[in-house]
């Protein structure tokens, strides 16, 4: 649930209380997105930090919520789609197949990104979906290597899917050196400011 609108809130009292409990909902699982990813980027295990960036870590830093950068997306599956190899920032291409274009609209213009599965050494295809995306916020406020969402995969009689920006992450390539991160293909460009989810990253700054 997310994208309210304030004007329904006049409607009756059982709908006010509907939409809040529903608005209250999405911030509860943008917090638990923060928080669970800034305990992937704190443990030694998991990060893509240096040891001394990790040794003054605190949190990442997150745009504020925005609940009107939350959509209900609609799918259109691409099941003819051939596996294709996606070029990332160290050269090692990595394998993946479009599952579908998703599409949305925003402030009255219909955009559209594809979301991607990886397919795995055994010819399997992984597990979520993978959006990687560049915004006219790449390079200025968010990191300028684009930013990625992961989804769980939808059932296969969903006609839609919940698309949060909220939950854009950056790349491992944005904190340290030594990693193959995909490049968000040309199409996946959305001509509007994304300032929701992980801001840039800036050393020392956390």
């Amino acid at each position: 649930m997310c994208s309210f609108s304030r004007s329904l809130l006049t409607l009756t009292l059982l709908m006010s209380f509907a939409l809040t409990g529903a608005a209250q909902n999405w911030k509860r699982e943008v917090r638990k997105f923060q928080k669970d990813l800034n305990h992937h980027y704190r443990d030694a295990e998991t990060s893509p930090l240096t040891e001394e960036d990790r040794a003054s870590f605190k949190s990442l830093d997150y745009f504020p919520a925005n609940s009107t950068l939350c959509f209900q997306a609609h799918i259109n599956r691409t099941p003819e789609a051939q596996p294709f190899e996606m070029a990332t920032v160290s050269g090692k291409n990595k394998t993946f197949r479009s599952y579908a274009v998703l599409e949305f609209s925003h402030e009255g213009t219909d955009y559209q990104l594809t979301a991607y599965r990886r397919i795995q050494a055994d010819g399997s295809e992984g597990d979520y979906l993978f959006i990687p995306f560049k915004d006219e916020s790449t390079g200025e406020e968010s990191y300028g290597g684009g930013r990625y969402i992961d989804l769980d995969v939808p059932s296969e009689s969903a006609t839609q899917l919940t698309l949060d920006f909220n939950h854009a992450y950056n790349p491992y390539c944005a904190y340290s050196t030594g990693w193959s991160c995909p490049i968000p293909p040309q199409d996946n460009y959305l001509p509007f400011k994304v300032l929701a989810g992980v801001r840039a990253w800036e050393k020392g700054h956390h």
